[in-house]
């Protein structure tokens, strides 16, 4: 029996513990995203207003399309003022298809 051979218990006892590896640091990536997303989630949170908009409140719509034949940096970032015309309780906003804007 040369070196490079092994017994089928070891061969066994090799895959339990890779696998009991494996499983532990399955569940140490899943601890870290957790408490990635959490940090992110309170920076986000920090960093972000709640804007409150009543009837009748003229608002900017931020245009996210540019012509490719100018620099983003020149163009309008904004589209032009828009009145708002009803507002829905928070988490509660339909979407376009749902008021009939889009088809």
């Amino acid at each position: 029996m040369s070196n490079k051979e092994i017994s089928d218990n070891e061969y066994e006892g090799h895959v339990k513990l890779l696998a009991k590896r494996l499983h532990e640091a399955n569940k140490l990536a899943g601890q870290q995203s957790k408490l990635s997303h959490e940090t992110a989630k309170r920076y986000y949170d920090r960093h972000t207003k709640l804007e409150l908009f009543s009837k009748g409140d003229f608002v900017c719509e931020h245009d996210h399309t540019h012509k490719r034949s100018m620099a983003k940096k020149f163009s309008y970032q904004y589209r032009r003022p828009f009145e708002v015309e009803r507002r829905f309780p928070r988490r509660s906003v339909p979407h376009a298809w749902q008021m009939g804007l889009v088809q």
